[in-house]
């Protein structure tokens, strides 16, 4: 007898279909923030840092479609400014910290021993500087701003990657076909190309999705508390935190980029949540 969901649809079929459905809406939403940060590079309707003070703290119309901010300027030229400036520091930290944690990770594992145990305390060792106390650190020795920021949440990534790239690729080297390779002379290092790291792949994914995510709201949070992303560059964060003398007579100034805030990493949430339950080894025979 064939059991249906409530939705009159085999359980398979139902979960192909969520499984679908977080991946299309989760790359829709990530790919219309994409849209709009690559659109700021070459068009916005006005100049993100353009001062008009007789037309401050205007709200949406015709002529400024989400407002004006307390300098008079316009709330969606910045609103999509900050959307460029958002991706590209959660790019850049989640790239280097994947480089440089998956990189540990993966020599740990290979080395074993004493090598491996070294590598990983070192790697965890970073856990205790949080991204906020790191760029406090870092804007004391080179001043806050976006570098800053990248630097300060690849090193909060580093451990995250290490250490779950290495709990995987310690499972893999017990594996019968890396044994083979190993009989068959191959080095540790071709081994780790050729085998090991091309089986991590998904679960590398799935996980800079995730902390893209994180990226995003670390950076929104260090530009509200001064040490982001400086003005004149558009920050999120640095809009939230200029919107709340104002919320009670200019409400818009906090609503449009803290909705882009969300929207984003709703989108890359569900993008991530997609691609986990695809990589997933234990729902691969449910497809």
């Amino acid at each position: 007898m064939t059991v249906l969901t409530l939705a009159g649809l085999p359980p398979v079929a139902a979960h192909t279909r969520t499984v679908s459905g977080l991946l299309w809406v989760g790359g829709l939403l990530v790919a219309t923030l994409v849209a709009a940060a690559l659109l700021s590079l070459i068009w916005t309707p006005y100049a993100p840092a353009a001062i008009d003070v007789l037309s401050r703290l205007e709200g949406p119309s015709a002529v400024h479609w989400l407002g004006t901010d307390a300098f008079g300027r316009d709330v969606l030229s910045r609103v999509l400014a900050g959307a460029r400036n958002a991706l590209w520091v959660g790019f850049a930290s989640v790239a280097l910290g994947l480089v440089l944690g998956a990189g540990i990770g993966l020599a740990a594992a290979a080395l074993g021993g004493w090598s491996e145990e070294g590598l990983s305390r070192s790697a965890d060792f970073l856990f205790a500087f949080p991204a906020v106390l790191t760029a406090i650190l870092l804007a004391g020795i080179v001043g806050a701003g976006m570098a800053s920021a990248i630097l300060a949440i690849a090193i909060f990534n580093i451990p995250v990657f290490a250490r779950i790239t290495r709990s995987a690729a310690a499972v893999l080297w017990r594996r019968e076909f890396v044994r083979a390779a190993q009989g068959m002379g191959k080095s540790r290092v071709r081994i780790t190309l050729d085998h090991v790291l091309p089986n991590l792949s998904g679960l590398i994914v799935v996980q800079a999705s995730a902390s893209f995510a994180v990226a995003i709201l670390a950076e929104a949070a260090l530009s509200y508390l001064g040490l982001g992303i400086q003005p004149p560059d558009v920050s999120w964060g640095r809009m939230l935190y200029e919107a709340r003398t104002y919320l009670a007579t200019a409400p818009h100034l906090a609503v449009f980029p803290g909705l882009a805030l969300g929207v984003l990493v709703l989108g890359v949430n569900l993008l991530g949540d997609g691609l986990h339950d695809r990589f997933d080894p234990r729902l691969r025979p449910l497809r």
